[in-house]
Formats: structure tokens, sequence, C-alpha cells
């Protein structure tokens, strides 16, 4: 909805039916691309973070360019994921000041008890504060586009993380979550 005022040309007050007006829509500006096209965890670790709150190491790998948290070494469930699992991958220091959207997308695949084990994007804000954005829990009948998810709400700030965070409980592991295509774009 837009108010316009208009006059018309001839310095009369007579109104007239017929207004003009131009708007100039913004073009999305990238602010992260991720298709995790590197060949090694190494390089994963260089461009996220990856943490646990687990005493072990973080399960966050990349194999055939794509994210994937899931204990490959697993030998008595190989590829599946641990019970007890608390671990994510986040991307820190994000800027979004001087934007008013934001829009978060990607494609994910996932296989996890369901509402037991829980895959959760969290962003947390220039104030230390963290939102949960999103939940996925069970199965995925294959790769799932994710939509745009809006993260308006936290246009104007700085140092922001946008995390991915997946937890399990005490019982029943299935093959994990995995992610590709990680896309922040704003204006």
């Amino acid at each position: 909805y837009y108010k316009v005022a208009a006059s018309n040309p001839f310095g009369t007050s007579d109104r007239s039916n017929y207004v003009s007006a131009t708007t100039t829509e913004l073009t999305w500006t990238v602010i992260f691309n991720e298709t995790f096209s590197y060949s090694s965890d190494a390089t994963l670790d260089y461009y996220w973070t990856i943490g646990t709150q687990n005493s072990g190491t973080p399960i966050w790998g990349v194999r055939d360019g794509i994210a994937y948290c899931a204990d490959r070494n697993n030998m008595i469930f190989p590829n599946e994921y641990e019970n007890n699992m608390h671990t994510w991958m986040e991307k820190r220091n994000v800027n979004l000041i001087g934007y008013n959207e934001a829009i978060l997308d990607f494609w994910t695949w996932f296989d996890m008890e369901y509402n037991y084990d829980n895959f959760y994007i969290y962003v947390r804000d220039q104030y230390g504060t963290w939102h949960e954005i999103q939940r996925y829990t069970g199965a995925t009948s294959g790769w799932q586009h994710t939509g745009d998810i809006d993260l308006g709400n936290f246009c104007g700030q700085t140092g922001l993380y946008i995390q991915f965070l997946f937890k399990s409980d005490s019982s029943n592991t299935k093959p994990g979550v995995e992610i590709d295509d990680v896309y922040l774009r704003a204006r």
C-alpha cells in the first residue's frame, strides 16, 4: 500500500484521477553461499566453526560436496550418529547492517528418530541471545528444499551466528542429517 500526493502541472486546485509513480526494486545481495564443494573436513573447519557439548569430537564433515552430521567411524552402527549428540556447525560474524530483508535457504536430507532427535536452525543476535528459527525431526523422502526462511528480524545487526545444530537423545540412532547449498541473501 502506497500513499501518493500529487499536484497538477497547471497550478490549479483541480484534482486529477491520474497519478504516475516510479518504484525501484532492490536487488538481493549474497551474504554467503556455501556449496561445500571442497574435499576435506579441514576446509570445512576453515569456513565454519564446528563444536560440540559432548566430550568427543564434533561430528560434522564433508563428503561428495555435502555437509553431514553422523559418525562415519562408528563400527557398531556404521553411518549412524551416536546417542546423546549435541553438535553444531555455524557461520559466525554475519553482518546484516543496512538491510531490511534477509532470507536463508538450503537443501537438506535427514533420517533421525522422530520427536526425539532433532535438527535445528538457530541465530545468535548481536546481543548474544540465541533464537530457534526452525526445527526438523523424522525423515525426508529425499532431498528437500527448505524454502525461504525469514531472518528479517536480524536486519540491522552485526556479529550474528547462523547455526545448524543436531541433538540426539539416549537411544535409537539413524543415518543423520545432510545439508547443501546454504544461501543467505539480503536487501
